[in-house]
């Protein structure tokens, strides 16, 4: 227990996860934040789905 009363994890793989989770948020909101197509946001989403609903037929 650390001495302001919060849990204290030893485990350097858990800050590991922790630091490629914030990596991957970071990334994500920078690029929704990007004001060119296709990485506006929804438009990002709609473009992959529109590539792959078109390679489909």
């Amino acid at each position: 227990m650390s001495p302001w009363g919060g849990v204290v994890v030893e485990s350097r793989s858990f800050y590991n996860l922790m630091f490629w989770i914030y990596t991957l948020n970071l990334t994500l909101a920078l690029l929704n934040a990007f004001p060119a197509y296709p990485l506006d946001g929804g438009q990002f989403l709609d473009a992959i789905l529109a590539s792959v609903i078109k390679d489909q037929h």
